[in-house]
């Protein structure tokens, strides 16, 4: 343990009562965490900020270490975005600068300012082609919004879930509870009645009674999506399916983007 730097590190192996065998097979982890984090407990000052994500790195799977993630910045120098580590760390500078309204972005940008001015409390289900600009779009608006938010790149969390299906409580009360909810790329993820029924339904049906605010991008317009959800293997269940889907249209605002950037 001695060889690590980061308080957080020496901390959480402590803590967990870890033996030599652990540590070492999962040093490469906690070397990782271990360098941005002692970056993090150096810093002094928002200048001084030496990680490219600007996010504080925690360890979030402790029971497998199959995963961690980056959480905002504790000294508050940059908005409250989170996001899951190995898809794409929300820097809120990217998102600062003007973007490309053509018209066939107007919809969406209607949508958009919409929630900016308060006029709508709805989120928006955007699809497309891929490349044609979803993903960046939405985390423009959400950084705009500068509330608590988290993004998820749904195939890759749907994977992370199925690997612990016993052991996500944390990051799904997080998922349900966040002031804003970002879930990229639906659709693509390999659907099982799980990911489906337990993750995927529950989520949108709190957040729904919750009135929280919640986007979603997709390859995929809702018809399409209704008959991914509906046949998982051979069992074809429309019920679940629909639930889903009218869930969507009833928290969401619909808008296609067809131009690829």
């Amino acid at each position: 343990m001695s060889d690590f730097k980061s308080k957080y590190v020496k901390n959480f192996i402590k803590n967990k009562k870890f033996n030599e065998a652990t540590i070492e097979e999962y040093s490469y982890l906690f070397e990782l965490i271990d360098i941005d984090q002692y970056k993090c407990e150096t810093c002094k000052n928002e200048l001084e900020c030496k990680l490219s994500s600007e996010y504080e790195p925690k360890i979030f799977k402790t029971n497998s270490l199959s995963d961690y993630i980056y959480t905002k910045c504790p000294k508050g120098y940059v908005k409250k975005v989170r996001a899951i580590i190995d898809y794409w760390h929300i820097n809120p500078k990217i998102f600062a600068g003007d973007i490309n309204i053509s018209s066939a972005r107007s919809e969406f940008f209607k949508l958009y300012y919409d929630i900016l001015e308060g006029k709508s409390s709805k989120g928006i289900y955007v699809y497309g082609c891929a490349q044609s600009g979803k993903s960046y779009l939405i985390n423009h608006l959400i950084c705009e919004l500068n509330k608590e938010s988290i993004f998820v790149y749904f195939p890759k969390l749907a994977a992370i879930l199925k690997q612990n299906r016993f052991d996500y409580e944390d990051i799904f009360e997080e998922l349900i509870n966040c002031e804003v909810l970002v879930l990229d790329d639906l659709g693509s993820e390999l659907i099982d009645e799980f990911i489906r029924d337990e993750i995927l339904a529950l989520i949108l049906r709190y957040r729904s009674e919750n009135n929280l605010l919640t986007f979603i991008t997709s390859i995929y317009d809702c018809e399409e999506l209704r008959k991914k959800y509906r046949q998982i293997n051979s069992i074809v269940d429309s019920e679940s399916s629909n639930k889903i889907v009218d869930k969507i249209t009833t928290m969401m605002r619909i808008v296609r983007i067809e131009e690829k950037i």
